[in-house]
């Protein structure tokens, strides 16, 4: 269906869905795609400042000497130090809790799993459980695990490696759309823009990959397709139809503290009820105040990452917007 009210470039779009993911991930990304990790930016500050011309070469030195020395040891005289996770690989939608033990790490304020910052659950003197996040992109592959207490690397950390894997439906629904979000797989499922729109073509091969089965009044064979699976009003209909036998519940924008990784977003642009534009959940953030930000994967304004609530308020103002949330795959 057609979105073409904001259209700026698919590549402009994942620059700033690549610098927003990495602000909440603590990195810098430069325009080259370079990332920076900063730590340890008071001292820098601080020897700029007390040195004069030689600032630069001793903030260097100051730099290197918070990135190599171990953390500080506790109030009882131990030095945290990790010694083993108790599990080696994840999910990529993450949200697996994993120990990791050791001793001394009742102070560790930070772990991460590659770029992305892992929730603290519980930090006790013999181990730290916390909550794995979702794999960057939701690409598979080995991460290391970084463990800091005082923003300083926990001796040991090195040695920590985590495994994303493809393990369920909504993994290989989010990898499918992650990979093909500004790379059209049109050889196989063709490309419906020209006609209209490929938002719900897009969805509908995230659901394949899924595991949805296609079938009689939903398929794609190759040269000829459906109507619920290329157009949005009638997908939403059948859907809607077969909302028991397929496990999905329609949500409205006030249950959206329900919404799950790998549901659905249908758009009316005018609040006329002609429905619009579809996409799928590619990431969610609980907000200081409670709330969830939501961000959707898909095509016509080619997207990985965008913001549902810019969509609503800016992009669209007064439109309106449902859910469907999806049984677990």
């Amino acid at each position: 269906m057609s979105d073409n009210a904001f259209t700026p470039s698919s590549r402009a779009s994942a620059r700033r869905a690549r610098r927003r993911r990495a602000r909440r991930r603590g990195v810098l990304v430069l325009g080259g795609g370079a990332a920076v990790l900063v730590w340890g930016a008071s001292a820098l500050v601080g020897a700029l400042t007390s040195v004069g011309e030689g600032g630069v070469a001793q903030a260097a030195s100051v730099q290197a000497s918070i990135e190599q020395r171990p953390a500080r040891t506790t109030s009882d005289g131990t030095t945290p130090r990790v010694a083993a996770l108790s599990a080696a690989a994840g999910s990529l939608a993450g949200g697996e809790s994993v120990t990791i033990t050791g001793t001394g790490l009742a102070g560790v304020t930070r772990v991460s799993f590659g770029t992305a910052d892992a929730e603290i659950a519980e930090a006790r003197d013999d181990a730290v459980t916390v909550i794995a996040p979702s794999a960057v992109d939701y690409v598979a592959g080995e991460v290391p695990v970084t463990v800091h207490a005082a923003s300083v690397p926990v001796k040991g950390t090195s040695t920590l490696r985590y495994s994303y894997e493809a393990r369920t439906g909504v993994d290989r629904q989010l990898q499918y759309a992650l990979a093909h979000w500004d790379d059209y797989n049109d050889e196989q499922w063709g490309d419906y823009n020209p006609i209209g729109g490929d938002c719900m073509n897009f969805v509908s091969q995230t659901l394949v990959a899924r595991g949805w089965a296609q079938r009689d009044d939903w398929y794609h064979d190759g040269a000829s397709s459906t109507e619920t699976w290329r157009f949005v009003p009638t997908f939403d209909a059948w859907i809607t139809e077969h909302a028991r036998e397929l496990g999905v519940t329609r949500l409205g924008l006030d249950q959206r503290d329900q919404v799950k990784l790998g549901d659905l977003v249908v758009f009316d642009w005018d609040a006329d009820g002609t429905l619009d534009h579809i996409q799928l959940v590619s990431d969610l953030d609980r907000n200081a105040d409670g709330s969830v930000a939501i961000r959707m994967a898909g095509h016509n304004l080619d997207s990985n990452y965008r913001d549902l609530d810019h969509a609503l308020t800016v992009e669209h103002p007064g439109s309106t917007a449902h859910f469907w949330s999806l049984p677990d795959a």
